[in-house]
């Protein structure tokens, strides 16, 4: 048999091989995927049997969202710091004055800032809330808009940030307006430097959902029905080290708002301001 012959023969029987394995690959993938699925519905069911009521659309088909750890940037601080308050920047141990105002900053990511008559007012026709969204840009703070009271005559609007669109829950920050101008920010924080993926391995959606359960029970709270589960980070951090991004399901109910580790699968009541943010 002629050379080319033998070798098309070969071609075409690694092909048919190639394609043999994609297709096991798929089916192997969408088995897993069914699997999943079906342990999800027994799960909302197993909650349903004991009086909670949970629409599978709303639950996370994963839970899986890396667990994150940074260490504080005090070089980005500075560059920041200058992009915010102008020329003229004087750096102090914790803040920087600049020809705009007067920035705070702390380890732990908590800033403030007072800005100087002029140095941020609100274009004419634009919105308070995309003028604090741009101002905040400054430092780098992705945020979306939480909440808005009055207008830049006499107003406030709260951000909370993002992280490659995922909500960090303690990382927000309050602008106060006055007289069609940004005057301060209070309440701040901030992550501090750049998060690099860490060691951990997240559980399955289903799994959180039942450790849900038991962390009710643990804590002997009632509830009837999930409302809103989003998937989102907190902050931890030992004293003066480094600070970690935990991949939580921030879970709305009836009766109250919940943050469930998705990497060790414990349950804890959401911070106030999450409480009072859900409220409005």
């Amino acid at each position: 048999m002629a050379w080319p012959k033998i070798k098309n023969i070969i071609i075409l029987m690694l092909l048919v091989t190639n394609l043999c394995l994609l297709a096991f690959v798929g089916w192997r993938e969408i088995r897993d995927w069914q699997l999943q699925d079906k342990a999800l519905e027994q799960a909302v069911s197993f909650l349903a049997e004991r009086g909670i009521q949970v629409d599978e659309r709303i639950v996370p088909r994963s839970a899986e969202l890396p667990p994150m750890g940074m260490e504080r940037d005090l070089e980005e601080e500075q560059t920041l710091a200058a992009a915010l308050l102008g020329d003229g920047l004087t750096r102090e141990e914790r803040s920087g004055e600049g020809e705009r105002g007067l920035l705070q900053c702390h380890s732990s990511g908590e800033f403030w800032a007072d800005f100087q008559s002029g140095a941020f007012p609100v274009p004419e026709g634009a919105e308070m809330a995309e003028h604090a969204l741009e101002t905040m840009e400054l430092l780098h703070f992705q945020g979306e808009v939480v909440s808005s009271a009055g207008n830049a005559q006499d107003g406030s609007v709260t951000l909370r940030q993002l992280w490659n669109g995922v909500p960090v829950l303690p990382c927000r920050a309050t602008l106060v307006y006055e007289g069609g101008e940004l005057k301060r920010i209070e309440e701040g924080r901030r992550l501090t430097g750049t998060p690099q993926t860490t060691a951990g391995t997240p559980i399955t959606a289903t799994t959180a959902l039942m450790r849900f359960y038991a962390g009710l029970s643990e804590r002997m709270d009632i509830c009837s029905e999930v409302r809103e589960i989003e998937i989102a980070y907190t902050l931890s951090n030992a004293l003066g080290g480094p600070i970690s991004l935990i991949p939580v399901w921030h879970i709305t109910t009836d009766t109250e708002i919940y943050e469930l580790n998705t990497l060790d699968g414990s349950l804890a009541a959401a911070g106030a301001e999450e409480t009072e943010r859900t409220e409005q």
